[in-house]
């Protein structure tokens, strides 16, 4: 994995999310004729075999000011996932150097269009964990059942590699085809990482941030 010191600079800030007032529900994507149920379909296109995780790991940048920062699974056989709920807590992933890095966040409001619940999950995906989809297409359904007004933003993933190309391109186009806005950060080019945070407000509104630093 690369190694990222310093502290990241920021490279785009995400607005908090303002729901439309005639958003339609998210369209499930069309399974292929393998696959028999939503989360199969929105996998087309993911790889499906697991690879060694590299023995260096990301180094954590700037990771006092955040309570939770997901690094991946060493274990290199699943995605590495943290939920928030409450108001004040934050996430952050560590350095996105040829990891993919995905935030999946949801807000439930009453009548008086005040939030009144809120729900973040982030992802860090290792390149070669099998299904790295599955998790992620599964909170947009929960949270979307739910009634939550669901926002989602996407960072890193290895530029450089055909494999994480396609693992970054297909995450990206699952979000798409399920109908959730997406807020999209740049693909890493092997030497400078990228990083995501994402903050519930006091007011319960979320604050999504894209960053890069060597």
């Amino acid at each position: 994995m690369g190694i990222c010191f310093g502290k990241p600079a920021p490279i785009s800030r995400g607005q908090s999310f303002t729901p439309s007032a005639d958003a339609a529900p998210a369209r499930r994507p069309q399974p292929s004729p393998s696959a028999r149920n939503a989360e199969e379909g929105v996998l087309s296109g993911l790889p499906r075999r697991g690879q060694q995780a590299s023995s260096s790991r990301h180094v954590v940048v700037d990771a006092d000011s955040y309570r939770n920062v997901v690094d991946f699974s060493a274990a290199a056989t699943k995605v590495e996932r943290q939920t928030i709920t409450e108001p004040g807590e934050s996430l952050r992933t560590s350095a996105l150097t040829v990891c993919t890095g995905v935030v999946v966040g949801g807000v439930r409001r009453n009548s008086d269009g005040n939030v009144a619940a809120s729900a973040v999950s982030m992802y860090h995906v290792l390149p070669g964990v099998p299904s790295p989809g599955v998790s992620i297409a599964r909170k947009v359904n929960v949270l979307i059942a739910a009634g939550f007004e669901v926002k989602a933003a996407i960072a890193g993933g290895d530029g450089t590699t055909r494999a994480g190309q396609q693992v970054r391109h297909a995450l990206e186009g699952m979000l798409q085809e399920m109908g959730v806005p997406l807020q999209a950060g740049p693909l890493s080019d092997g030497f400078k990482s990228h990083f995501i945070s994402a903050k519930i407000e006091d007011n319960g509104e979320i604050d999504y941030e894209l960053y890069s630093g060597h």
